[in-house]
């Protein structure tokens, strides 16, 4: 494993994407992007220097995320995404499934902590799928 992960964040709320930024910085990840996961996201990509994870803001009411995700897994089927939305029944999990990404978290129920595993589970090649606070999958 490298000395950092890198990451890009896409996530349309300014204050938490800008919480994100912070908390990954000080595990030591480096955040290549950090915008808003419209589908004009993917042009801030470097593709010399790749995130390892693409941390993606979604919601059933914005089907953007589910386009920018789409175009992510197109163009470079190789980086982990990890999508994050507010309650597990905003979370398009059939649209997600169908896309193949490799995990999605709770922002309701999740701490710095299981955010920063999650991320680094996620670039070591393992899936991560938050239950639901019931315990049951999203």
């Amino acid at each position: 494993m490298p000395d950092f992960i890198k990451i890009a964040i896409a996530e349309d709320h300014s204050g938490y994407r800008d919480l994100l930024a912070g908390i990954f910085v000080e595990y030591r990840f480096v955040v290549l992007a950090c915008s808003t996961a419209e589908p004009g996201f993917i042009d801030l990509l470097d593709e010399d220097n790749l995130p390892h994870v693409i941390l993606v803001g979604c919601s059933t009411l914005y089907p953007k995320s589910v386009t920018l995700i789409k175009e992510l897994r197109n163009k470079y089927p190789l980086v982990k995404i990890l999508a994050t939305a507010l309650f597990h029944h905003y979370l398009p999990v059939k649209e997600l499934e169908e896309i193949n990404i490799e995990g999605w978290l709770m922002k309701s129920t999740c701490g710095p902590k299981l955010l920063i595993k999650t991320a680094a589970e996620l670039y070591k090649g393992r899936h991560f799928f938050h239950e639901t606070e019931d315990g049951l999958p999203a």
